[in-house]
């Protein structure tokens, strides 16, 4: 239904006319962005799958504060995350973020998890541990 009414409806009439230019503009120019929340929903289906004791999986939202992976483990530690449907790398100011949300939220000792489809800076693996974990498409393998 989403791509329904982001690419198909409003131009419906030139679609049933046979003319597509409309939509493949609109369609190229959105894709990254409409292809974000599903990229979203199979990263923390990736990561229910990498975490055994997971309790609790969502994505968290306030008024400040949007978290697209949000998990609570059975032994009370939290894990939160980003991911990034783009074409560019992910970066440590990505991590900086998560660690600013980790405080405001008054979460301690959480492990922070970044999904990216392309992969991350030579900056932000040379931090990877476990407590910083890193996900890119290959661990999207075992979802089939």
């Amino acid at each position: 239904m989403r791509f329904w009414f982001a690419f198909i409806s409003p131009i419906y009439k030139g679609i049933a006319q046979g003319n597509y230019d409309e939509f493949e503009e609109r369609f190229k120019n959105r894709a990254d962005e409409f292809g974000e929340l599903i990229f979203e929903q199979l990263s923390l289906e990736v990561l229910k799958q990498n975490f055994e004791d997971v309790k609790e999986a969502s994505s968290y939202w306030n008024k400040d504060i949007q978290l697209p992976i949000y998990m609570k483990l059975s032994t009370n530690q939290s894990v939160i995350g980003l991911s990034k449907y783009s074409k560019q790398k992910m970066k440590k100011d990505s991590l900086t973020k998560l660690q600013n949300f980790a405080k405001e939220l008054h979460i301690k000792n959480p492990i922070f998890v970044l999904v990216s489809k392309n992969g991350f800076s030579s900056e932000l693996k040379a931090l990877k541990s476990q407590e910083i974990q890193l996900y890119s498409m290959k661990n999207f393998k075992y979802l089939c």
